[in-house]
Order: C-alpha cells, then structure tokens, then sequence
C-alpha cells in the first residue's frame, strides 16, 4: 500500500508538473513554423491535436539540429548519434510509463492519449533545448 501511495503521488505531481507547461513558449526553433498554443480550455481533442501538432514541429526541429550537429562533430559524431538514440528510447519507455494502468492501479481510460503526448511534449522541449545549447557551444568553440 505505501508502495501504491508513493507511486500514486510521483504520476500526480510528473502529470501536474506537464500539464502546466501550456503557457506560451518562446519559440526556439528558429523557423517559420509557429507553436500553437494549447490550452485546457480547449476540448480534450483539441487540446491532444494541438499537444501532437507542436510535437511534430518539435521532433522536426530536433531532427534538423542533430544533423547539423552530425556534421560538424565528424569523428564525435558517433557519441550524439548514440545519445540521440538513447534519448529516444528513454523517452519512450518513460512516457509509457507514465500511462500504464498498473503502475497507477486503476484505468486511465481516454486520458492515456493527453498524458503520453504532454510527457513526450515535455521530454522534446528539453531535447530540443539541451541541443540547441549544444550547438551553441560548438559555434562558440568554433570561433575562438
């Protein structure tokens, strides 16, 4: 029971802690694509569309920096192309996590479709930044 009650009180606060993240996010994708804002005053479609539309710019997004990323690590390469694949196993497996009906004891029913896509929402924001960062510093490297 203690085991169900800790359980129970890490899936509210990590579904809290997403779930919150809907305010306006600057956008760090440099692109012409725009996030959509999404909002709990959407309907539960609207608002899991409106979750699916940013991840997909998001992975886009994260795609474009790997590569470019890719080629100016030449040799290192090797080591973003196995973190990148890690990540994304991590990812996964988290976000699936989150959403099974075991850990949490009861069903979720339709809500496993809005949590999954906020805890992968989630998860490509920080990526997108933790590579972002990346390349900025190997702009900066590059310069000195």
């Amino acid at each position: 029971m203690k085991k169900f009650v800790i359980l129970t009180a890490l899936i509210s606060a990590f579904v809290f802690n997403v779930a919150c993240v809907k305010t306006p996010v600057k956008n760090p994708l440099k692109t012409s694509e725009k996030l959509i804002q999404c909002t709990r005053e959407m309907s539960n479609y609207e608002y899991l569309e409106c979750i699916q539309k940013n991840n997909e710019i998001y992975e886009k997004q994260i795609n474009r920096i790997y590569l470019e990323l890719k080629n100016k690590l030449d040799e290192d390469a090797i080591h973003l192309t196995k973190s990148q694949k890690a990540w994304k196993t991590y990812r996964d497996n988290s976000c699936a996590l989150s959403t099974t009906h075991k850990r949490v004891g009861y069903s979720l029913g339709a809500s496993i479709g809005l949590i999954s896509a906020e805890c992968i929402n989630s998860f490509n924001q920080n990526r997108l930044k933790e590579l972002n960062t990346l390349k900025s510093e190997i702009e900066e490297f590059e310069k000195e």
